[in-house]
């Protein structure tokens, strides 16, 4: 019906799987969400860093 695509580069498999590794402490109540935001970041820019795109 003409919805654009959700994006899928090498960079979104990053960001879904440094969310689903980091927000589980918060699901569980043991991590405020500002935490468990900065923890997805550092996970993204470090797996970013290491397969060169950052």
């Amino acid at each position: 019906m003409g919805a654009k695509p959700y994006p899928m580069l090498p960079q979104m498999g990053l960001m879904h799987g440094a969310l689903g590794s980091e927000i589980v402490e918060f699901l569980q109540g043991k991590e405020s969400a500002e935490q468990a935001l900065k923890d997805v970041e550092a996970a993204y820019i470090s797996k970013a860093k290491e397969q060169g795109f950052l």
